[in-house]
């Protein structure tokens, strides 16, 4: 398969690129950045023949449109746009991207063959805050749940959804959406919540913790990155995939948990937890957010499944973000066999 990405040195823009590549798709990674720059887990695949990388802005539709023809893609995905985290808070950016990528992609599809435009997948994923939070006895969201907001930056998030549907209805090109709720991981911005608290505490310095008791459905990058490639591979277009592991904790949890996983692979000379160094910061009179996702249909239709333990993979993470004047024996421990202590067990 041939798979053009946008924002492909992103946080989930890089594990899909990476993913695709060792799976012999060829793939074209448009990025306003620079791979070497904020994408390190792309160096085992830069140099492979199956891989093109190109710096540019998508905003500029007709450089994209031709890109798309030179590359003729089977598949794009859009991860220009998205959400970022900044302190256990959504951060909604890039979606002044869309526009220039709904153009491109009319102008490339209309130059296809009947068979090579019913073939074409347009995926484009998104964060599930865009549905509110859950309320009164409703357990989880599914692919039927209305769009919702509550602030300006969800607002954005909305609006960009109903542009990309308005501009499917008008254009007849389908679109394929995939969500997620809190994506974690290596790699993440050095500002987002799990990078703060290992760098925090390995400096004995307190992190607060905002909106400790929100709820969201956690879901390692990785296993997003495979679902969108499953998208791209069977999805049906004009449908929408939910993607999560089936693990909902509060910001609070995850915190206890990073701090618990470091206790494990630095060891403090008082013997103490580093959990002493996370307060919940509950000064917002906004009510707890609630997140829980049904993957069902992406299980059934995609064949797709989560492979990431929630603990396991926080423990992964925790261990990336170790600072450097830690040996790389100590970082090692992570993926020793040492007991899981933590919240409940997955």
């Amino acid at each position: 398969m041939r798979i053009f990405v946008s924002g492909g040195c992103g946080f989930v823009g890089a594990s899909l690129v990476k993913q695709a590549v060792e799976k012999d798709h060829h793939v074209f990674n448009i990025d306003l950045k620079n791979t070497a720059q904020i994408a390190p887990q792309l160096a085992p695949v830069k140099s492979k023949e199956n891989y093109s990388q190109l710096i540019g802005n998508v905003t500029d539709s007709i450089m994209l449109a031709a890109l798309m023809k030179e590359f003729k893609p089977d598949a794009f995905i859009h991860c220009a746009g998205g959400v970022t985290q900044k302190n256990g808070t959504p951060n909604f950016q890039g979606s002044e991207a869309t526009l220039g990528i709904l153009n491109a992609v009319k102008i490339y599809v209309e130059s296809l063959n009947d068979e090579a435009r019913n073939a074409f997948k347009f995926i484009i994923p998104f964060n599930t805050l865009v549905y509110g939070p859950l309320t009164g006895s409703k357990v989880e969201f599914d692919t039927h749940d209305s769009l919702s907001s509550s602030s300006v930056s969800t607002a954005r998030a909305v609006m960009d959804l109903i542009l990309a549907n308005a501009w499917s209805a008008e254009t007849g090109i389908p679109v394929i959406y995939c969500g997620a709720s809190a994506l974690y991981g290596p790699h993440l911005s050095n500002d987002s919540l799990i990078p703060t608290l290992v760098k925090n505490a390995s400096k004995e310095a307190i992190t607060k913790v905002l909106d400790p008791n929100n709820s969201y459905d956690w879901l390692h990058v990785d296993d997003y990155a495979s679902g969108l490639l499953a998208a791209a591979h069977s999805g049906v277009g004009n449908e929408t995939y939910l993607f999560s592991a089936r693990a909902e904790r509060r910001n609070i949890d995850i915190a206890t948990n990073a701090m618990l996983s470091l206790d494990g692979l630095l060891l403090r000379d008082d013997g103490r937890s580093h959990i002493q160094f996370i307060q919940e910061d509950t000064s917002s009179s906004i009510s707890p957010y609630r997140c829980a996702l049904n993957a069902g249909k992406a299980e059934r239709e995609l064949n797709w499944f989560a492979k990431h333990n929630l603990l396991m993979g926080l423990r992964d993470t925790v261990s990336y973000y170790l600072p450097e004047q830690f040996s790389a024996d100590t970082k090692k421990a992570a993926n020793s066999n040492q007991t899981i202590r933590g919240l409940a067990a997955e």
